[in-house]
């Protein structure tokens, strides 16, 4: 009996320690992305304070502008594979499939997001599309569920669940639950009835993601555009008056700045799909108000970014790094 407890002992300990290792091993990951996400090479400012538009915007050599798409296609991969790493390790689980399974997310989430960017009518709204399904797929991973088994793509303030319940069986067919994006509904509702703010029907249907042009006298003069629960502000032109009109909604370079601004969107997509919607389902569970889950996603992330915002200052905020980056190197930026 001696022996077979001195046996056990070892064992049990092994596993937990190879558990712990797993886990910082995947904290590490994270962290590392995010420090390499800090000091990636950042293109001009958009929201602050900016230079003149004709002064020379982003990476000046092809060798440098590869290197920089590098950086960032890496970084996604990177979180998405440390993100269902983690996520399998708190479980106990292997994480090396996790591993692999969420990189390929991520991969797919970079790609989504230089589609949005692109110059054609529907590119924002193709581009989040995919993005979506790389965000699926490191969610799947990190559940240990099938790569395809759970697909969520974004429609304006809703998005639609896809789930198959046998994905080896193709003759089951797939379910589909629409739920609403609380977050996006209410400041949705509260730019309609804002008086400074505009909805922009064709550039709604073009990125996928409600938008509304802003008024010059909106924001300060330095602000040009924001995004808050996947919905878009863009600032107007620089002319300033009391009545509504085309002139005080014109941009003088719409694109750049509403492509900035959508990839702010896209990495929203993200977290919700790999980290919000997750612990809003565990959280409501535990309140007691599981059923609540199955019609609306709470968006949880709004105010966790917001604490990031005050935590974190601009010039060294990632996010902002990657959006800048995605749009730098524009004529019209």
């Amino acid at each position: 009996m001696t022996s077979c407890r001195s046996r056990r002992g070892p064992t049990r300990e092994s596993g937990e320690a190879a558990r712990r290792r797993s886990v910082v091993h995947a904290a590490f990951a994270i962290a590392v992305v995010f420090t390499v996400s800090l000091t990636s090479s950042p293109a001009r400012a958009q929201c602050r304070t900016c230079p003149p538009a004709s002064e020379p915007v982003g990476p000046e050599t092809r060798h440098s502008r590869w290197r920089g798409d590098l950086t960032v296609a890496a970084a996604n991969v990177a979180l998405g594979g440390a993100t269902a790493a983690l996520f399998q390790a708190v479980r106990g689980r292997p994480i090396r499939g996790a591993l692999a399974r969420g990189a390929l997310g991520g991969g797919v989430t970079y790609f989504g997001k230089r589609v949005a960017v692109s110059r054609f009518d529907g590119a924002g709204f193709l581009g989040r599309e995919i993005a979506a399904v790389g965000g699926s797929v490191v969610r799947n991973a990190a559940e240990g569920s099938p790569a395809l088994g759970r697909l969520m793509f974004p429609v304006g303030v809703a998005r639609l669940y896809l789930e198959h319940p046998a994905p080896r069986d193709t003759l089951r067919r797939w379910r589909a639950r629409l739920k609403l994006d609380l977050a996006g509904v209410v400041v949705t509702a509260y730019s309609a009835a804002h008086s400074k703010l505009r909805f922009d029907a064709a550039s709604s249907l073009s990125t996928g993601a409600p938008v509304f042009r802003a008024r010059s006298d909106f924001q300060p003069d330095e602000w040009r555009g924001a995004q808050m629960g996947g919905v878009i502000w863009v600032r107007g032109s620089a002319d300033r008056g009391g009545a509504i009109n085309e002139r005080l909604y014109a941009d003088p370079r719409p694109h750049a700045v509403l492509a900035h601004e959508l990839v702010h969107v896209l990495q929203r997509d993200f977290s919700a799909a790999a980290w919000t919607v997750p612990a809003e389902g565990w959280l409501l569970a535990r309140a007691g108000a599981g059923g609540v889950g199955r019609y609306v996603d709470l968006g949880l992330d709004v105010a966790l970014q917001a604490l990031l915002n005050q935590v974190v200052v601009y010039e060294m905020r990632p996010w902002e790094h990657e959006a800048r980056w995605l749009t730098s190197g524009r004529r019209d930026y």
